[in-house]
């Protein structure tokens, strides 16, 4: 039969183990790029004015947290959050709208007014929380699960008789993330 110490030798151990494993995984993620380079990338990818870009970069710099965005991996949902409400600070739905036209028409070979148009109509209809997925998307499409994205693509793809082939938005990339500035 163990000894009482010894089982409480070995409880006392499995708790230190525990805590120390609860404590790594509930520490936050650093960001892999400064406040600069973070804002280049997005203007980068998006495709943002200076004065957009320079707003992103004060808000990365208030919290350069925000930049966790950008980190290779699919970001935690309060990363997502935060950074959707530095963009659309500085990016409104209806600038980011047309930023996506432009990309989406370039993705789709062109497109023409009318295309831009339904698009125009269906991205300002979708829910905010859908546009906030854009938002995320369109910047780091690493930062989001691309099954997320998905059925609102091929809704929108549909919608405005773009030829999406069934696969969710190619832009520009499912496959992690952005090279710093």
């Amino acid at each position: 039969m163990p000894s009482v110490k010894r089982s409480a030798t070995r409880t006392g151990s499995l708790v230190l183990a525990t805590v120390a494993l609860l404590g790594a995984c509930s520490s936050k993620a650093e960001a892999q790029y400064k406040p600069a380079e973070a804002a280049t990338a997005i203007q980068k990818v998006v495709g943002l004015s200076p004065d957009q870009t320079n707003c992103l970069k004060g808000k990365f710099e208030a919290d350069p947290s925000i930049a966790v965005v950008l980190n290779k991996g699919v970001a935690t949902k309060e990363v997502r959050d935060a950074y959707v409400v530095a963009i659309r600070a500085c990016v409104p739905v209806d600038v980011f709208v047309e930023l996506m036209i432009t990309a989406l028409q370039e993705l789709f070979a062109g497109g023409d007014d009318a295309q831009a148009a339904c698009l125009r109509t269906t991205l300002q209809a979708i829910t905010p929380a859908e546009q906030d997925l854009f938002y995320v998307y369109f910047s780091n499409p690493g930062a989001v699960d691309v099954l997320e994205v998905d059925p609102i693509t091929k809704r929108i793809a549909s919608t405005c008789h773009l030829d999406a082939t069934g696969e969710p938005f190619p832009f520009p990339s499912t496959t992690g993330t952005l090279a710093p500035g």
